[in-house]
């Protein structure tokens, strides 16, 4: 990942996942049924659906989608670049709705770390 350097943290993201993950995987996550979770009308707000058929990379649009989730769960409470967005508190009705997106993060670890040996 050496053109990361100096890249923000978001870019950063996408350049490992778009590096790491091939979108076939990421396809064949999305294809699941998971209840319309990364949909528009998903239940954790704040963060971007994902969308297969709208044009955009899909490693970009899952890129986003982490980096936003981790601004609310990190950042919300002291940073007033992210003041708009509503920290993700644990044990919250949202928290307790994460796991299509826990599912997402492990594939994406796994695929990251298969790549890299």
């Amino acid at each position: 990942m050496e053109r990361s350097h100096g890249a923000s943290e978001g870019d950063q993201l996408r350049t490992l996942i778009g590096d790491s993950v091939p979108d076939a995987k990421l396809q064949e996550f999305f294809k699941l049924d998971h209840g319309g979770h990364f949909g528009r009308q998903g239940p954790i707000a704040g963060v971007p659906a994902i969308n297969l058929k709208s044009g955009e990379a899909i490693g970009s649009q899952v890129a986003k989608r982490v980096y936003m989730l981790r601004n609310r769960i990190v950042h919300a409470k002291d940073d007033v670049r992210f003041a708009e967005s509503k920290i993700l508190l644990p044990l919250s009705d949202e928290a307790m709705k994460l796991l299509p997106d826990i599912e997402l993060l492990r594939l994406l670890a796994i695929e990251v770390i298969v790549s890299n040996r």
